[in-house]
């Protein structure tokens, strides 16, 4: 959410830097310059994806439930995920289907279910910065502006 907001804070900030730019009022280009340091360190980096963990999932889940696929337990879009640990895979319907099995419990943190949750944390790390790359196009836009104030 915060991403958002800041998103539509740079939008907002590019549309009156166009007013200000007409109306010659170069008070506003000296507040920007916070913004255009704390964008530049903080809202352009996109790189979270974790491969290997989905990969690895995949291909173990599949092996050991060789009747299921990992996309079975997937959330439907009936329900708005949260980003954390249920945010991707259903967890409670995981539970219900593959609880009786000592590999989806698994011991100290090991099981399949363990595995499910590193992978929707890393999928709402990704989905976060995929908002952050919207926030990013809008920075680049307001940069451009920027530049030729």
């Amino acid at each position: 959410m915060n991403i958002r907001i800041a998103a539509l804070v740079v939008d907002i900030c590019t549309v009156y830097l166009h007013s200000a730019k007409e109306a010659r009022d170069g008070s506003f280009f000296k507040t920007l310059i916070p913004l255009v340091t704390w964008l530049s360190e903080n809202a352009v980096e996109v790189d979270g994806y974790n491969a290997s963990l989905h990969g690895n999932l995949k291909r173990n889940f599949e092996m050991k439930y060789r009747e299921s696929k990992i996309s079975n337990i997937k959330r439907t879009a009936l329900t708005q995920p949260e980003f954390g640990e249920e945010y991707y895979y259903d967890i409670p319907m995981g539970n219900k289907l593959f609880g009786y099995d000592f590999a989806w419990i698994g011991k100290r943190d090991q099981g399949f279910v363990e595995e499910v949750k590193r992978a929707n944390l890393n999928l709402s790390l990704v989905e976060a910065q995929m908002v952050g790359q919207v926030l990013f196009n809008l920075f680049e836009f307001f940069i451009v502006s920027f530049l030729f104030y």
